[in-house]
Parts: structure tokens; sequence; C-alpha cells
């Protein structure tokens, strides 16, 4: 699965991602909208160009043709894959006052004039955690307590779905989101991030092309 970053998570990305999450500077979810567009794009193109092939070789698969990669910000285009943000935990989205991921999506969605929905789709479990300071194991079980919720499923029925988040570390959350939509029978295409980062105790399993300037 093609996974796409706009850069690695340091330098002025890093900064900037931590005072929008973490200091209340809601308002560099404008610029950090903008760094998203490139890797959006790319996510958008890889499918567009794994549905040519199919074509080519007479076979649609379950999303039919994309069309044009431009379109109006924020709607699905006729056989465009759906955004999925990953969720926060509820008490740290009470605390900012926004759902961080989906605020920086929907921005880079707009600011690109790129197709696709954005559907809310996943929801964390009671007891979850967050991933910070945590073994790769207790990563891994933490990030397995996440669900679909029953709402959206007729939303991204029989369309692709693109995965986004801000921060790729372990991949474990990537993992667990997309466990929980292949069980419902939805298909993942793609994965989409805002800053890929290293570990050498867990590498990860995605490999992340990064799509924008380094730092």
């Amino acid at each position: 699965m093609p996974g796409f970053a706009a850069g690695p998570y340091s330098g002025v990305l890093r900064s900037v991602l931590l005072a929008y999450k973490h200091r209340g500077a809601y308002g560099f979810h404008r610029l950090l909208g903008e760094r998203m567009i490139e890797p959006l794009r790319a996510a958008l193109a890889a499918e567009h160009h794994r549905q040519s092939s199919l074509a080519s070789q007479g076979s649609l698969g379950p999303l039919g043709p994309l069309g044009p990669l431009d379109g109006t910000a924020g709607r699905a285009a006729p056989g465009a894959p759906v955004f999925v943000p990953l969720p926060s935990r509820r008490r740290r989205e009470r605390e900012r006052g926004y759902r961080h991921v989906d605020v920086i999506l929907r921005a880079g969605l707009r600011a690109g004039r790129l197709p696709g929905g954005r559907v809310r789709a996943l929801a964390p479990r009671r007891g979850r955690v967050g991933q910070v300071g945590l073994r790769p194991s207790e990563r891994e079980r933490n990030a397995r307590l996440i669900r679909v919720r029953r709402a959206s499923v007729r939303a991204i029925a029989g369309r692709g779905v693109i995965l986004v988040d801000d921060i790729a570390t372990t991949g474990a959350t990537l993992r667990a989101a997309i466990a929980v939509l292949e069980a419902e029978g939805i298909s993942v295409v793609g994965a989409v991030a805002l800053c890929a980062a290293e570990r050498r105790d867990a590498p990860q399993k995605t490999e992340w092309k990064l799509t924008g300037e380094r730092g």
C-alpha cells in the first residue's frame, strides 16, 4: 500500500505541528493544510495509476474510473477515494477544541482543490491512551482500541479509503485502522501523513515517500 508524507518529523514542520497540536496555535492549520496538498495529490495519483492499470487489463476493479485529479474540494467525485482521518482520544479533542487531523485534511483538500470526500469513519475505543512513551508491543495493543463508526459504513462502502494522520511513527495505528476497515469489507488503497518519523526500535512496514522539502 503506498504511503506519502509531506516531510520528516523534524525542523520547522515539526515545530509548527507541535504548536498547532499542543499549544493552541489553531491558525497554523492553513499552513499545515498547504503542506498536506502534495502527499494528498500523490496518493490520489497513485490510485489513479492503479485504476488505469486495471482498466488496461480489462478490469476496473470495485471503484471504477477516478476521473480528473482536480475537482470540487471536499466532494467525492465519481470513483474518487474517500479520505478518512485517524482519530484522537476524545479527551484530547475536547482539550484542543478541534479534531486536529480532520482540520488539516479539510484545509489541504480545499487549498489544493482536490477531489475526494472526507469521512470521519473511525473512533477510539474506551481505554485508549496516548502512544508517546509506549514500547512497540504496547503501541500495537493500544492502537487496536479503534472501531468503525457504524453510521459511516454506508458512506464509504464500495469506495477505496485513503487514511490520513499527522505523524506516522511505527505504523501501529495505521495497521489497526486497516484491520477494522477491512473487517467491514472496506478497501484501504493508500495512506497520507503530514510527517514521517523514524524509530530504530520499531521500523515501519509502510515505505513513506516524502513529497516535499525536508524540514
